[in-house]
Formats: structure tokens, sequence, C-alpha cells
């Protein structure tokens, strides 16, 4: 059969056609690709920040939250997750921060998506939103009568499981006097905290079990004479079976949402726990790509030495100092001031947001004046109405002390990351702690 010239043109054409078509067809090989860089996604600043550091060119770091955006109030939109799940890599700092991370992770898959939890074998300061307020009040109650300084203790967890050792410090200011700890509890049933007979030391040694489930434990510095010195908040002892949070419980799912402000997740402010979150994000970068394990181990080692620089410096600027109060918008500096020796009094609790009443207003402008404050710190991301009530009706002036939760876009821009915003704190301090 002859073909004509017109279709002996046309076949050529025909073929590349073919070809091309052939090539994206559903399910067909396609060329290889250049790898592409490992995609990680972050929740919010400061996980951006060290993230980023740790990874330098390796990666693609996003965040979800950008500046102006309330982590505490944040919810993931649709989109968010999808991101989430597209990610080779997805960083969050803590589930008593990103309260919806739990219910996010049970659709993610963990084949795919290498998961870390920045907050990871650190112990966690207990505070709730409604006992920050009861405690401010109690603490600074001074109409009635003085109460006992304060202290914290170390070693606290989130939540156990049946058989861990639970391992709590005191942690004793260093300008106190006394002769011995006394540890208390009170476990659900009772009304009045007992003493923990033969317990006298720093630190106190429990074995979880469900008779210690929903326990709470405090400690109390006592001197020579019996008087107690200063005592710590009551901490209760969360206990989460396995087999419990396999199950997938409906009570479960009500323990998470329960407890989103049963700790306090502000760790990123502390220098020292800032050192160990890099640590986690470097360890799980790792083996999500050990393909650039080298880079990832210098670069989180070149970091946590500026880290370390960090913490000398506000060792150095905050040490040998006679008033050590400084008074906060909402109580994101616990880590801080427990690191550094210093008290925080806070005008609302753990979220921003809460409004103090007027009789704690009241009480908090009487202690401003009787304490001489100074200085009222306020948040830039936040609304600094109530904290400019207080500062007009005292005298004292506003400052800036940044919980780092957002940096704006154009900041960033300038080069204003997690260490500068630190320097910049520790510059605002001063002003009130010398």
């Amino acid at each position: 059969m002859k073909i004509s010239r017109k279709l002996k043109l046309l076949l050529p054409l025909l073929v590349v056609i073919l070809v091309v078509v052939g090539c994206t067809q559903p399910g067909k090989t396609t060329a290889p690709q250049e790898k592409t860089k490992l995609q990680v996604v972050t929740t919010f600043f400061p996980m951006y920040d060290f993230t980023r550091n740790v990874t330098k060119e390796h990666a693609d770091v996003t965040m979800l939250m950008k500046a102006g955006v309330e982590p505490h109030d944040y919810e993931p939109s649709a989109k968010d997750i999808a991101k989430i799940a597209d990610a080779d890599v997805f960083i969050y700092n803590s589930e008593y921060m990103e309260t919806w991370v739990p219910s996010v992770l049970k659709n993610i898959d963990s084949k795919k998506t290498t998961v870390i939890d920045a907050s990871k074998n650190i112990p966690l300061l207990a505070g709730s939103d409604e006992h920050s307020e009861e405690d401010s009040e109690h603490h600074h109650d001074t109409d009635e009568h003085e109460e006992e300084p304060h202290f914290h203790l170390h070693g606290l967890k989130d939540h156990y499981h049946t058989g861990d050792t639970i391992e709590l410090d005191g942690h004793a200011p260093d300008n106190l006097t006394f002769d011995h700890y006394q540890w208390f509890k009170k476990d659900a049933t009772e009304t009045e905290f007992t003493e923990i007979k033969n317990e006298t030391k720093a630190s106190l040694t429990l074995k979880a079990s469900e008779e210690l489930a929903n326990t709470e434990i405090r400690a109390k510095l006592i001197d020579a004479s019996g008087k107690v010195v200063a005592e710590t908040d009551s901490n209760k002892i969360i206990l989460t079976d396995h087999h419990d949070a396999d199950e997938g419980s409906d009570t479960d799912e009500h323990d998470h949402e329960g407890h989103s402000h049963a700790f306090d997740p502000h760790i990123w402010l502390d220098p020292v726990i800032a050192q160990q979150q890099v640590q986690t994000i470097k360890d799980g970068l790792v083996k999500a790509d050990d393909v650039n394990k080298d880079s990832y181990e210098k670069n989180a080692a070149s970091y946590i030495e500026k880290l370390k620089k960090l913490d000398k410096d506000f060792e150095n600027e905050l040490k040998d100092t006679k008033n050590r109060t400084f008074v906060t918008q909402h109580t994101a500096f616990a880590y801080l001031a427990n690191r550094y020796n210093l008290e925080q009094v806070a005008i609302s609790g753990l979220s921003p947001d809460l409004e103090p009443s007027p009789a704690k207003l009241a009480e908090l402008s009487d202690f401003v004046k009787e304490n001489n404050i100074s200085v009222i710190y306020f948040e830039n991301s936040a609304s600094p109405k109530i904290s400019k009530t207080l500062a007009s009706g005292t005298g004292a002036v506003l400052e800036v002390l940044s919980p780092i939760e957002g940096v704006s876009q154009s900041d960033q821009d300038k080069g204003i990351d997690y260490i500068k915003v630190m320097e910049a704190n520790l510059k605002a301090l001063k002003k009130t702690i010398k």
C-alpha cells in the first residue's frame, strides 16, 4: 500500500505525540528526577528557628503559625493537616502547647512522616490557668498575712505509666536558710495533705502505681525550730497506662483536653532546656535523613554553643542582684525564672487571652506599689491593655518581654531570631532585676 506524501510528513509528528502521551499516562514510569530536599514542617517560631539552625541547606523548613497567630488558640486547618501529612518531618514543642497535635497524629502515617516531640524527656512544671490565678492570689495576699516563699520541684513529667520510677527534686532558692525538706501527699480521696514519713532530703523517689494516680505531692522547707520557711505548689501525678492510650477511649481523649494547661509548655524560654530541644530535633532529623547526619551533628553542636553562651550571659548578668521579682503579662516565664532564681508575678495565667478579675488586678496593684516594682512587662504579640491599666495606676513603666511565640517576617528579614530576642529580653529584665 502506498503512503501519501502528506501522511509521511505527519508520521514523525504522530510518533512524538504518542511518546509524550505515553509518558504522561497514570501508572507509567517516568524518568528519574533529582532528589528533593527534606521537607520539614514546624509549628511555631522557636521550633522553626531551632530546626533551621540544624538543617541549614539540607531541608526546606516551614512553620504553620505565622506571626500574629496566638499559639494557645491556634487550630490547624485542613490545608495545615495536609502539609503535616505530606512532610518528611513534623516538629512540635509539646502537646500542652499545641494541644491539637495528639488528635492530628492519629491520621498521620508515621512510616512516612517522622514526628519529633521537642519536649521529650523534659520535666514540665505544673501550671493550669485556673491554678495560676488562685496561686497568685494565695501567694500575694498581703492584706491578711505574710505567705511563705515558694520554690519549684524538678523532675515531674507530664504523665507516667504503672511501674515507672518517679524522681522529684526540690530546688530551694539559694537565699533561704533551712534545716531539712519535708514531703507531703494527698490522694484523690483525701482533703488534707499528710506527711510522708522519713522523707527529709531534697529528693523523693516513688514507684508509679494505681494507688498513686492523681495523688498530689508537695514539699516544704523546715528550719531548726520546725517553722515552714518555704513550700512548693501542689503537683499532681498523672498516670496514663499504654493500654488506655492504645484503646483510644473517650476517657483518654478527654484527658488530653483536660490537661491542655495542666503543665506549663513554655520550655523554650530556658536557654538550657532549649539546648536539649535542639538535641532532640537533631536526633529526629538524623533518623529521617541519615545521609546528612554529619552536617546535622555539626550544625547542632555549633548552635548549642551559642545557646550555652546565652545561658552564661543570663547567669552573669542576673546574679548577685537584690530585687529578683518581675511582673509579666502572663505566666510564660516560669522556666526562665526557675533557671536564674527569679520570681515571676503574672497578671494572667498561661494563656495571654485570660483577663484577671477586678479583685486580682487590685491586689496586683497593691503588690506593685508595696514592692516598688518600676517595670511591668507586656508581650509585643498580645494586647497590652491590662498591663497598661496596671502601669497607669501604679506609676510603673511598660517594657516588652517576648515569649518568642511569633516573629514577624519583616523582623526575620532583618536577622531577628531566637537568640537576638532572648538577648533583648535579658536587656529588658535588667531594668527590674538589679
